[in-house]
């Protein structure tokens, strides 16, 4: 019904406590001597005694029970911690540091696959070109471009995971692999399965060989995967 205010579903408490066990030095913040916490205090507890690799996030049952607080008043409190901790996100613009910034390239290489962790002094973009004449021996190639990037944030890091594919950018067949799935042609577990010139060739299977080959980009496809026709009815776009 039009006009009829959304009322967001409550958050799990489990939610909750992943949430906040994931930065624990700024949730150290909230802590002020003047106003006592129970929660905070016995969540902080259990953080800080948690030992790699077994980092598990401590159970609301077990918490309630450390804090000695009732199950109602257990509730309670940790609904205004988890606000108070949104609310410093969006406030405290020093509650939440990122000192570091890692790169791992993830080559995806004809022999085998391989992750380097790195600092580079900037991150590539998608489509660069990116020489590796270091690593040819293990991963079968030095050639290869960015195809896409991701970075997680972690308290006081970022990694920035840079995906590399072997061979040079080529936009036509980057527009085809996005066709097939979306198409649900190219499921992801049988992408990962399939080396890169095996996907190029399968694309090339579904789609046609593509525009002859010359110099110069592709131009976009049309909603029939074809390409727009120029002002004399001839197709646009090269083949690289």
């Amino acid at each position: 019904m039009l006009g009829r205010s959304f009322e967001p579903d409550p958050i799990p408490a489990r939610v909750m406590l992943t949430d906040l066990a994931a930065a624990p030095q700024a949730l150290a913040k909230l802590q002020e001597p003047s106003n006592s916490n129970a929660l905070l205090t016995a969540l902080l507890e259990a953080l800080a005694t948690r030992v790699a690799p077994d980092l598990s996030i401590p159970s609301a049952k077990a918490l309630q029970q450390h804090s000695r607080l009732s199950p109602a008043a257990f509730k309670r409190e940790l609904a205004a911690l988890y606000q108070a901790f949104l609310t410093a996100l969006e406030t405290q613009p020093d509650f939440l540091i990122f000192r570091h910034l890692e790169h791992c390239l993830v080559v995806g290489g004809r022999r085998a696959p391989l992750s380097i962790r790195c600092r580079l002094p900037a991150t590539p973009q998608l489509g660069e070109s990116i020489e590796l004449g270091f690593i040819s021996g293990a991963t079968g190639g030095d050639t290869y471009y960015v195809d896409r990037i991701l970075s997680e944030y972690t308290e006081g890091t970022i990694i920035t995971y840079v995906y590399l594919k072997p061979g040079y950018y080529d936009p036509y067949l980057w527009q085809l692999r996005a066709r097939a799935r979306f198409e649900g042609k190219l499921p992801f577990a049988i992408e990962k399965e399939m080396g890169e010139f095996e996907v190029q060739d399968y694309l090339r299977s579904l789609y046609g060989p593509g525009p002859k080959s010359g110099a110069g980009v592709s131009a976009p496809l049309t909603h029939r995967g074809e390409q727009p026709a120029n002002k004399k009815g001839q197709r646009g776009g090269q083949w690289n």
